[in-house]
């Protein structure tokens, strides 16, 4: 497991998103997700690199878009949505290992947050998932507040 010395401050550009929205309580998210992911593949036939941003918990449901970087001129397929990532500063970790590890990963980034003194909330970016699920590398990144807010365009 990736250890806090591998923690950076980064800047990252805005970019889009094409993918599907997720709400889902905490104890609903381990089928919800899955589901997304499956009707995602089949909706997007081409893309190879997939993420998942975890947009916001309120009231206890969390809203989540599971999808793949897409240029907004492209025309968006059937059931998709555009989401758009502005500029933010991140904490970023690599997680090398197992996907059923990654929550370990946000955890550091958290802990590293509150040892740091930074303000960081829901905001989270995790590239990496692949289409065949055997995927071992993931991008982690957990907002610094004030962090600008991603917001739907279609």
């Amino acid at each position: 497991m990736t250890v806090a010395a591998d923690i950076e401050t980064v800047s990252l550009g805005a970019f889009h998103l094409a993918g599907l929205e997720v709400r889902a309580r905490w104890q609903e998210l381990h089928t919800a997700v899955p589901a997304g992911w499956r009707a995602l593949f089949e909706r997007l036939p081409e893309a190879a690199n997939f993420l998942e941003v975890s947009i916001e918990v309120l009231d206890g449901t969390y809203t989540e878009l599971i999808g793949a970087a897409w240029a907004k001129a492209e025309p968006l397929p059937e059931g998709l949505r555009l989401l758009h990532v502005p500029a933010n500063r991140w904490l970023h970790l690599v997680h090398e290992g197992p996907v059923a590890t990654i929550g370990a990963g946000f955890a550091e980034l958290y802990n590293h947050a509150r040892d740091a003194d930074l303000t960081v909330g829901d905001l989270k970016l995790d590239f990496g998932y692949t289409r065949d699920g055997g995927e071992t590398r993931h991008d982690l990144y957990l907002a610094i507040e004030p962090a600008e807010r991603p917001h739907w365009i279609k």
